[in-house]
């Protein structure tokens, strides 16, 4: 699947239930946003050390945006991000993939 397809089906997706199914096999990964200074919706970066071999960076995601769609793609996938990374942090806080001073 290519990139912009990729991120076309974010939309459909739930960040929940595919959170959840990580969460059951042991995938302990979060999502990231890809770009010159990748971020990882949902984790404050002042409180939280994310190591950066625990983030999958989405396909498709960076600075570059060509069109008003690729910006509201990017909008989902943060979207989307920031729902899955939430249930992640949850669920691991305080071990090694997310060390928070609290978690918020």
């Amino acid at each position: 699947m290519d990139d912009l397809t990729f991120l076309k089906s974010l939309k459909d997706r739930s960040p929940e239930k595919d959170a959840m199914d990580a969460i059951r096999a042991g995938r302990i990964k979060f999502l990231g946003i890809g770009g010159y200074a990748s971020t990882v919706p949902g984790i404050d970066d002042k409180l939280c050390f994310v190591d950066r071999h625990f983030v999958d960076i989405i396909p498709g995601t960076g600075d570059v945006i060509a069109s008003e769609s690729d910006h509201n793609l990017l909008k989902i996938a943060k979207e989307y991000a920031y729902k899955y990374n939430i249930l992640i942090k949850g669920e691991f806080a305080g071990t090694p993939p997310a060390y928070c001073l609290r978690n918020k």
